[in-house]
């Protein structure tokens, strides 16, 4: 279920829903967002914005019979995810990851991790960031590091040449640098193909680079893809590349 539009008929049959359903918790659950969001005009604004979204989703979620509430990330994903799960009265739970933990003060996601049951992070070094932070949330911390399940690739022989990167195409992937490696290769006669799986904002200036550099057909910018597209990308890939 994709973000709603904030006026839509679909927030309006949540909010009727919620008003008719648990018109305390609901009204109480605005209220004390708001106020904690606090005077600032476009704080307040962000706030409301998620409550919105958080309406329609747990409108949904309740109809789906949800019974836990996971967000990725302790931005907007776990503060939505949160105020779900408080409209629902289910469990709820966060990932962290990098970005959330390190650019921020705790005291910015402490309310996210007070709030779950379990805070999964893909880092030992996100999970003791964390409990140094706080030592009483620790026996909610669960180490769960990123990773394929090999399983679904039995055959460590690659099926072709293809060169492979995957990610959004934002600066920080270095996505550039592999189109470069690929120029360089090109001219050390070596022509395998590579793709780039993902989409974002540098989308036109990387396939500006390609045509810069005439890589033609020998780099390709796949867009967004699937899982199942990335795992069948992944059975035919030489080498997977992370620039």
């Amino acid at each position: 279920h994709s973000r709603p539009r904030v006026l839509s008929w679909r927030v309006a049959t949540a909010v009727a829903h919620w008003l008719r359903r648990s018109p305390r918790r609901f009204l109480r659950l605005w209220s004390r967002s708001l106020g904690e969001a606090g005077p600032c005009p476009l704080a307040l604004a962000r706030a409301a914005r998620r409550l919105v979204v958080a309406t329609a989703f747990a409108h949904e979620a309740s109809l789906a019979g949800c019974e836990r509430i996971h967000a990725h990330f302790a931005f907007s994903p776990g503060k939505v995810g949160r105020l779900v799960a408080e409209l629902l009265g289910v469990p709820f739970s966060l990932s962290v990851h990098a970005r959330d933990i390190y650019t921020q003060p705790y005291a910015a996601i402490k309310p996210l991790v007070d709030a779950a049951d379990t805070v999964v992070c893909c880092t030992r070094h996100g999970l003791e960031t964390i409990r140094e932070a706080d030592a009483a949330v620790a026996d909610k911390l669960l180490l769960a590091r990123h990773g394929l399940d090999l399983a679904e690739y039995p055959d460590a022989t690659p099926a072709g040449d293809l060169v492979l990167g995957i990610g959004r195409l934002v600066k920080k992937k270095g996505f550039c640098y592999l189109i470069d490696a690929c120029d360089i290769l090109r001219q050390r006669g070596c022509h395998a193909p590579c793709q780039i799986v993902g989409g974002g904002p540098l989308y036109e200036a990387l396939r500006t680079m390609i045509e810069t550099v005439e890589l033609g057909e020998a780099v390709k910018l796949a867009g967004p893809c699937t899982n199942e597209m990335v795992r069948h990308l992944l059975r035919s890939t030489a080498v997977l590349v992370l620039p």
